[in-house]
């Protein structure tokens, strides 16, 4: 119920990459990080195996990366869903991957109240921006082309963090498809892990809006 000085921004950063075994059979493959000291530098350390990764690709194809592709960031929360959770902090990055048709979220938080730590929370990609209503911002996006025989979880964007007892964390998505303009538009934290046969996660916390697609 509490708009919150959320932003979206676009900023063109090294963070590329290609192909890699963490994706096999067209499934989504998901790793959460173990907070470090400082949130950033998991982050950054994300995004340095990201670009790594897309390095080795170009150079076996045998291209030039003359250009990186741009990252969609947003910070918030854009609205908190849950009182309890204000003053918590977001920052979600979405990057389409060079010379393959992957796709990477990472989620990191910080400032998560004592109720959440050492918990689980359910997190995903969802189609509509934030609004104050919690609903508004509608079902998790789910890879329009993906086969309905897959797991949930291999057709849409789950987010799952581990909060630590400083109130951190950091989640990354890598997924076998391209998100399109307009099909995604925020990413929502829930109150409970993801149920991996439902999808289900509890209630909304938190909703930060982001520019997703291409």
């Amino acid at each position: 119920m509490n708009r919150t000085a959320g932003r979206v921004a676009q900023t063109c950063t090294p963070d590329p990459l290609g192909p890699t075994d963490a994706v096999q059979g067209g499934t989504t493959v998901k790793a959460t990080i173990s907070p470090t000291r400082h949130r950033r530098l998991g982050v950054a350390a994300a995004l340095l195996v990201v670009t790594a990764i897309a390095l080795m690709t170009a150079g076996a194809e045998g291209s030039n990366v003359a250009s990186l592709p741009p990252t969609v960031r947003a910070d918030g929360p854009t609205f908190v869903h849950d009182p309890t959770y204000t003053g918590s902090r977001v920052e979600v990055r979405g990057i389409d991957v060079p010379f393959s048709p992957l796709s990477l979220m990472i989620l990191s938080v910080s400032a998560m109240p004592e109720s959440a730590r050492g918990r689980v929370l359910g997190a995903h990609a969802h189609t509509k921006p934030c609004a104050d209503d919690a609903a508004a911002s509608g079902p998790h996006h789910a890879n329009p082309a993906g086969d309905l025989a897959k797991s949930l979880a291999a057709r849409e964007v789950w987010l799952d963090i581990s909060i630590d007892s400083q109130g951190r964390g950091i989640s990354i998505a890598l997924f076998d498809w391209r998100i399109r303009k307009g099909d995604a538009g925020s990413v929502v934290i829930h109150a409970q892990p993801t149920n991996a046969t439902t999808g289900a996660a509890g209630g909304r916390l938190m909703c930060t809006t982001i520019a997703l697609g291409s």
